[in-house]
């Protein structure tokens, strides 16, 4: 009996910018050959005696004309080159997803969820809309299931734990995701209502969770620094090590900056 399995439409997406490269880059190379025979045929038309001034062996010519050919090629080899390795890559993916795609599924008990210390975190009785809505969203999402997957795609997620997982997984990485910024949103209002001690609380929390919003790390590393405790900030930058986001280098950077 055969299974039909409906693409990711992450599947599609990169398939579709793979193939879309191939075409562009041959669609390239089309254009550059139909350049070059478009040059040599006007050249034709406008010097007539072209063949017999290379035919007598007018140097300045022949080095121009044997540039014009060697370019060619090498433009030819060099697009050639970058289709190949294109469709190698597009093949390569092709072959991680069948292969993602008929991964059973495994028991997910054992991973890392995260929870919310719903008692330990700095709630407070307020009127304000703002605050009062970020607290329901982080108490909503204390009784979700969350992971912090960054840095892995569906593809990863379902060679690791099998397609059937997939949907739950990425609702997982939707919470994580929804809680990060909660978390810096809730420690800014606290922050800039000078409740320093509870803005920290929720930062140090945020920063357990492995979280990969840049400003949640440079909030409480100027914290640190404003209460004489620098060398906290060595410990941001090991958390910021062990994170897998495009944000980390910029993150690390900035923090051995206010660390100097």
């Amino acid at each position: 009996m055969y299974i039909l399995i409906k693409p990711h439409k992450d599947y599609i997406i990169a398939l579709s910018r793979i193939g879309t490269t191939i075409d562009k880059t041959t669609t390239t190379m089309i254009a550059v050959d139909m350049a070059f025979l478009t040059f040599l045929l006007l050249k034709f038309i406008l010097s007539p005696s072209l063949l017999f001034i290379i035919s007598e062996r007018n140097d300045f010519m022949l080095i121009v004309v044997t540039i014009i050919i060697i370019l060619y090629l090498l433009i030819r080899f060099s697009g050639s080159k970058t289709t190949f390795n294109l469709r190698k890559e597009k093949e390569a993916f092709l072959q991680r997803e069948r292969q993602a795609n008929v991964t059973r599924k495994k028991d997910l008990s054992g991973l890392n969820y995260i929870n919310i210390p719903i008692d330990t975190l700095p709630f407070i009785a307020t009127e304000d809309s703002e605050l009062k809505a970020i607290q329901n969203t982080v108490k909503e999402l204390a009784d979700k299931k969350i992971l912090n997957l960054t840095g892995l795609s569906n593809t990863d997620l379902k060679l690791e734990y099998g397609t059937a997982n997939i949907t739950f997984l990425s609702q997982c990485d939707g919470n994580f995701t929804l809680l990060a910024k909660t978390l810096y949103k809730w420690a800014l209002w606290l922050h800039d209502h000078a409740m320093e001690n509870e803005a920290l609380s929720v930062l140090e929390f945020g920063i357990q969770c492995n979280t990969d919003v840049s400003k949640h790390y440079f909030l409480l590393a100027e914290h640190y620094i404003k209460y004489n405790q620098k060398e906290k900030i060595k410990t941001l930058i090991q958390t910021a090590e062990g994170i897998k986001s495009l944000s980390k280098d910029n993150i690390i950077k900035y923090l051995k900056e206010l660390q100097s």
